[in-house]
């Protein structure tokens, strides 16, 4: 059992970045019945992780608060994902963080296409404001290509933290812009590879529970990728799949299995979406 739960909270966002994941998307806020339904399934299947994505969560800490309030007294780790707008001071941080409940870790996404929205300043507001409060800090980055890596001097210059870096994938506005990250050769170790979140649950607004957080959930509408119960996605053929082969034994299992392939297909997410789409064709 997936010991992580990554809640879409919604779409909305302040921001407009050219790589957004889930640009087109429209549900806007959960329903009473799905927020419900969420803690009912972090409390029957002991889920010790919660993260709060969105959009920008901070937009939504109404609907964080309500299903916090929940869990219960067993309350898993509560995290978020943000984008650090509302850090134009450390006060300004502080008294956003403290209104989230039982907040114990920040993830700030911030790489070359944020950082028109985003001043440097926040940065160093938000990471100050998370010590002062003794709340884990880290900084997620997209890389459309090594040189992305120079901002990690200013982010070093800031403080130290963790950096999780992760190569940019063409889904989303990134896939409508053509910003995912180019390979140079096609890498035939990706057929080692394992689906990256298969040991995860994430839920999206309107949606339902998925392990898939790129285009095979965010841009079909066949219902094979996206349940409508915890329940419902472990008896998918999806996550049997997904969760028992590599990309190679998916390949394989499909008769798509090729020694050499386009560059593209090097990262395991768009291979992914690759094998699923041309086994089920429009729609997938």
């Amino acid at each position: 059992m997936p010991s992580t739960l990554v809640i879409t909270l919604g779409y909305r966002c302040n921001f407009n970045c050219a790589h957004c994941i889930v640009a087109g998307k429209r549900h806007l806020s959960l329903s009473e019945k799905e927020r419900e339904l969420i803690a009912n399934s972090v409390i029957k299947n002991k889920i010790r992780n919660v993260l709060f994505v969105g959009g920008e969560p901070t937009l939504y800490i109404k609907d964080m608060n309500d299903i916090i309030s929940r869990f219960g007294p067993a309350k898993p780790e509560i995290m978020m994902t943000t984008n650090g707008h509302f850090a134009q001071s450390e006060e300004a941080a502080v008294k956003v963080l403290s209104s989230v409940a039982g907040l114990s870790w920040v993830n700030l996404s911030y790489d070359g296409l944020h950082e028109k929205f985003l001043p440097e300043a926040n940065i160093g507001h938000l990471f100050s404001a998370c010590g002062k409060m003794k709340i884990g800090f880290d900084v997620l980055m997209a890389l459309r290509s090594p040189m992305d890596l120079l901002l990690l001097n200013k982010l070093r210059k800031v403080g130290k933290f963790p950096v999780r870096i992760q190569k940019l994938l063409p889904a989303g506005a990134a896939r409508k812009n053509d910003l995912g990250f180019r390979y140079p050769s096609f890498d035939k170790k990706v057929f080692t590879a394992v689906c990256p979140t298969r040991k995860k649950l994430i839920y999206l607004c309107g949606e339902g529970f998925t392990c898939c957080c790129a285009s095979l959930a965010f841009e079909s509408s066949s219902g094979r990728f996206v349940h409508p119960t915890v329940e419902g996605h472990f008896k998918s053929d999806f996550y049997k799949l997904i969760s028992k082969n590599t990309l190679g034994g998916i390949a394989r299992k499909f008769g798509l299995y090729k020694a050499e392939m386009a560059p593209e297909y090097s990262s395991p997410c768009v291979l992914c979406e690759y094998l699923f789409r041309s086994k089920h064709g429009v729609g997938f």
